[in-house]
């Protein structure tokens, strides 16, 4: 069985509404069964986030910690720890136009121990990205954004592809 759970507190008005706390946790197992025994992965999440909003301005940070204690679900013991940072600031223009800056980082010394299903090739876990985004909501229930991601890894620290990846994305998101 899994479980997961956010706990959370927000100001409910004022000039600093909007802004909060916040803790997420998930702890679990996964199995896989061979002739002789069950393999188990035993794994944990933690995240602790925090949101600032006044005004036109809002500010969101995010720390996570994942750690699995037999990644492959393999006989062998395979212990993997994985962190990461999102920190976010975005500004309301006007009440159709929204844009942010958001930086992510994830980082993990155990990217030898992740491998591609299926292959021996490292699973790169390291992931460096700044992201320029723009929204419009043209009504209550629709919003359509431009995203770029820039990769600010160097090419050494990108294992399964030698190149940087930057990237570019149109989304569309209707809510009914």
């Amino acid at each position: 069985k899994n479980f997961s759970g956010t706990l959370g507190v927000r100001m409910p008005s004022g000039p600093w509404e909007g802004t909060g706390v916040t803790m997420f946790a998930m702890k679990g197992v996964d199995t896989a069964s061979t002739a002789t025994n069950q393999i188990r992965n035993n794994f944990i999440r933690l995240s602790p986030g925090v949101i600032v909003q006044n005004g036109p301005f809002d500010f969101h940070g995010a720390f996570m910690y994942a750690e699995d204690k037999n990644w492959t679900l393999t006989a062998a013991a395979n212990k993997v720890v994985v962190r990461g940072f999102t920190g976010k600031a975005g500004y309301n223009f006007t009440p159709k136009w929204y844009g942010n800056l958001q930086y992510d980082i994830v980082s993990s010394k155990d990217g030898n121990k992740l491998l591609i299903a299926g292959t021996t090739t490292s699973s790169s876990q390291d992931f460096h990205k700044l992201s320029p985004s723009m929204w419009y909501f043209p009504r209550e229930n629709l919003r359509v954004g431009l995203t770029a991601r820039a990769d600010l890894q160097t090419k050494k620290n990108n294992t399964i592809h030698r190149y940087r990846e930057h990237e570019l994305f149109m989304t569309i998101r209707a809510m009914f």
